[in-house]
């Protein structure tokens, strides 16, 4: 009955919260590994106390620190998003969810090669706007846009979320 009664515009907000949830999946693992072995050149399987190993430990480390400063980040993000939703006016959702993705593409694009464990760890808590946009920004849609039958509308679109992450 639930899905049945799911509304259409929802719906929509649903598939776009898979999509992003997927390539958060697919990225967010990554990361440590590719600071320490793409960016530093490091190597896991390397023995203990070589520059292979201590470089591949040096780059999980600053991967450790980013995310410390991402969810600093993330914190200050959802704090102001009502605010930048109220700015941006009409299409405030649409444009405060597309946007940082669209600045955080720009930026793994840039560093994709880059050799800098700063500006590796930089990217990592860039991430923290998108991320934090995925996960607040279609709740947000489904409570202002469609505020009956919110539990049942907030939990199939839940549903989208958890497949994603499956």
């Amino acid at each position: 009955s639930a899905m049945r009664n799911f509304p259409r515009p929802l719906f929509k907000v649903g598939v776009v919260y898979f999509l992003a949830w997927a390539c958060w999946f697919a990225c967010l693992p990554a990361y440590s590994v590719w600071i320490g072995q793409s960016v530093l050149g490091g190597n896991p399987k390397a023995a203990v106390g070589t520059v292979e190993s201590l470089e591949y430990q040096r780059g999980v480390n600053v991967f450790s620190l980013a995310s410390m400063f991402k969810a600093v980040i993330a914190l200050a993000f959802s704090a102001y998003y009502p605010f930048m939703v109220r700015v941006v006016g009409d299409i405030g959702e649409r444009v405060v969810f597309g946007i940082p993705f669209l600045v955080f593409s720009m930026a793994l694009w840039i560093v994709a090669n880059t050799k800098s464990a700063f500006l590796a760890g930089f990217v990592v808590v860039l991430g923290a706007i998108p991320f934090i946009a995925t996960q607040t920004i279609p709740v947000a849609i489904a409570v202002s846009a469609f505020p009956d039958n919110l539990a049942s509308n907030l939990g199939i679109l839940n549903l989208f979320c958890v497949s994603a992450q499956l």
